[in-house]
């Protein structure tokens, strides 16, 4: 007889829930999801005095309660491990049902993250099969402790198993999206997420992916699916929810030739839907555009992050020459290809002139998209050894903001140089030459929200990953009533 398991979310979709849902449902576990739906103070709209009117904590542990259920699980990122472990105390003010936390924070902090009583177990690394194992020890009435990947609190101490070798993630069940697209959550239907692969082939020094290669080891990190698994999957929910465009949530998309040769051609014939994936500047060459172009693909994201190569390659790990960026940004284009890039700020030895190097180039080569995030010192990464000894500690205080909406260093960037930057879109290329050059920038508001600004930006954006974002904020915050807390 399986148990009954209550997962505990924010208001984005999480692919990794779905994967543990679709483990546990298919070994007889019941699975409901709770979403608090973070109205005003989500990772766009951070506006206080609203999001404690509209917060639905109290109702979230209520309705959890009313569940009843026997294991209540978190996925925790660090920007929002504050938001988690706040509502894990709610609930254990009311209850003594055990809670496990999982994600990349417990992963990076494992120690920080069992110091906070609220939490029970945690789980390093890769969930399914941990949770899969625990799920059936509870629901045999004795917890076993010994399972690789997850620390248990037990006796006033901490037993730290070692972690599993990798899941071949051919063998996993397809994600559960059901979970996300009851009646109840009926926003998450616009568009369909995804991935194709697990891992990373980079090394960039601000990514999590270096903390995970660490504590796994470099040799098959980074795996692909097999083509025909993922048409397989995105056919059966073709058919099941109709949705009209697919987001792959891949850091870097498979891109190996004959993988998308083989994708393409299936993609093509049983899909053929427009779909969302992010590249590596390096991966762009003709091949492959036209093999993505080939399959349906209407947007390709970039991670171009600053363009001053040396900040880019000392301190970011990152070894692309400008040109390879302005050549991939051609190339994408020159397809039909939407383009959409993503830039750090507040970087260690960023100054005005990078920012106004950006946003030349960023006049000069326009694009569907640029979003600009603030630079986040996220526990055990390489770049924290750029940080100043001054910088915040992530051991259970309130630290910062989330990495949209200024990270640890916006400080550290012009506020008038940020105006600049957001307001570029709108202006002919004409009139940005002549702000920047003439230093009428100087003149601008440096006091506007970063809030607002980043709401004008998605509200206007042409991208189709911002389109299904207002759908989706748009049902959220019209009909909290959707979401599956009622």
């Amino acid at each position: 007889m399986g148990i009954k398991v209550a997962f505990v979310t924010g208001p984005e979709e999480n692919l990794g829930i779905k994967y543990l849902s679709a483990v546990l449902r298919g070994q007889g576990h019941k699975i409901r999801l709770f979403c608090d739906p973070q109205l005003f103070n989500d990772e766009i709209l951070s506006i206080k005095p609203l999001s404690w009117v509209f917060d639905s904590k109290n109702r979230l542990v209520a309705d959890l309660l009313n569940y009843e259920p026997d294991l209540i699980g978190f996925s925790v990122c660090t920007d929002f491990s504050s938001w988690a472990y706040d509502l894990a105390v709610k609930i254990k003010e009311k209850t003594n049902i055990p809670i496990i936390f999982g994600g990349i924070h417990p992963t990076s902090v494992p120690d920080e993250v069992m110091s906070l009583e609220a939490v029970d177990m945690a789980c390093i690394g890769e969930g399914e099969y941990p949770l899969l194992e625990l799920a059936d020890s509870l629901s045999k009435g004795q917890v076993d402790c010994n399972i690789k990947n997850i620390w248990f609190r037990k006796d006033g101490r901490i037993i730290k198993n070692p972690v599993r070798q990798l899941v071949d993630i051919n063998n996993l069940p397809f994600p559960d999206h059901e979970l996300y697209c009851s009646r109840k959550n009926a926003y998450f239907r616009i568009g369909y997420h995804t991935s194709a692969s697990r891992g990373c082939p980079y090394n960039c020094s601000y990514c999590c992916h270096s903390i995970l290669k660490n504590l796994y080891g470099q040799a098959n990190y980074y795996r692909i699916r097999n083509p025909i698994n993922l048409i397989k999957e995105l056919s059966i929910a073709l058919e099941r929810y109709r949705f009209k465009v697919v987001r792959f949530h891949d850091d870097v998309f498979p891109c190996d030739v004959q993988w998308l040769e083989e994708f393409a051609d299936s993609y093509r014939k049983n899909v053929f839907v427009p779909f969302i994936c992010y590249l590596h500047p390096e991966l762009v060459n003709e091949d492959r555009i036209a093999l993505l172009k080939k399959a349906g693909c209407s947007e390709i994201r970039l991670g171009i992050q600053t363009l001053n190569h040396k900040i880019r390659k000392e301190i970011l790990n990152r070894h692309e020459s400008n040109e390879v960026i302005e050549k991939s940004l051609d190339l994408i284009r020159g397809n039909g290809i939407k383009a959409v890039t993503e830039n750090m700020l507040g970087l260690p030895k960023q100054n005005d002139s990078d920012i106004i190097s950006m946003i030349h180039f960023y006049n000069k080569n326009r694009v569907t998209r640029s979003h600009y995030f603030w630079l986040r010192y996220y526990p055990g990464l390489g770049i924290q050894k750029h940080k100043d000894s001054s910088g915040l500690s992530f051991h259970k205080e309130k630290y910062g903001k989330v990495f949209t909406q200024g990270g640890d260093t916006y400080k550290d960037t012009n506020p008038k140089l940020i105006t600049t930057l957001y307001i570029l879109p709108f202006l002919p290329r004409w009139l940005v030459e002549f702000i920047i050059n003439k230093k009428i920038w100087r003149f601008l508001p440096g006091f506007i929200p970063l809030w607002s600004l980043n709401l004008i930006a998605n509200v206007t954006s042409n991208s189709s990953s911002d389109r299904i974002w207002r759908a989706r904020t748009i049902r959220r915050y019209l009909f909290p009533v959707i979401n599956v807390n009622k």
